[in-house]
């Protein structure tokens, strides 16, 4: 099995969140990101758990032939302050990505 890489729309904005990877971008295309560092996604997942206690899961929907949904998660030291959710993807690795953007997004 390979790891599935994160895209380039992810990789730019989690360099700008602080997620340390080398990655050219250009500032005219915000689309146009060319990194170095081959990233997978579970690196980042792992990183916004540790370093900012952002949860992703992702779960099978039981209403939908091979749909998932995922759902993102901010804790605190014990209680779940802030939660996201998106359903309808295809795939596990299609509805990571989304997690990712959208955990990203939530960094101040």
């Amino acid at each position: 099995m390979k790891e599935q890489l994160i895209s380039s729309i992810t990789a730019k904005l989690a360099k700008e969140k602080g997620f340390e990877f080398h990655c050219i971008c250009n500032e005219k295309d915000p689309f146009d990101c060319k990194c170095d560092g081959r990233v997978p996604q579970s690196l980042l997942q792992k990183w916004l758990r540790e370093k900012h206690n952002i949860h992703i899961e992702i779960k099978k929907s039981n209403n939908i032939k091979n749909g998932f949904w995922v759902e993102v998660d901010i804790w605190d030291e014990v209680h779940c302050i802030e939660s996201l959710a998106s359903v309808n993807f295809n795939t596990y690795e299609e509805a990571l990505e989304v997690g990712l953007c959208e955990a990203l997004k939530l960094i101040k």
